[in-house]
């Protein structure tokens, strides 16, 4: 005899949606973890960019502004000055 009127209100158990292959869930939160990282990556990067590797270049540009001139205008290496 066939049941009718189940609490899914389905008559087939393949009624209804059905859930994705195990492999995509899996791939698409491999997918989803590398993005993460990369992104953790990146935002490292601009802090140490922006925290201790672009102040220092400004320090030394600085100093290169308020360097004097080499005596008697002669064009000499930067470390005879």
């Amino acid at each position: 005899m066939k049941r009718t009127g189940t609490a899914q209100g389905a008559d087939t158990p393949d009624a209804g949606m059905t859930p994705p292959p195990r492999s995509r869930i899996g791939g698409t939160l491999l997918m989803g973890g590398a993005l993460i990282v990369l992104s953790l990556a990146a935002a490292l990067t601009c802090y140490s960019a922006f925290t201790s590797w672009l102040p220092t270049d400004r320090a030394r540009l600085q100093e290169y502004r308020t360097a004097a001139p080499c005596p008697g205008g002669a064009a000499a290496p930067s470390w005879a000055c």
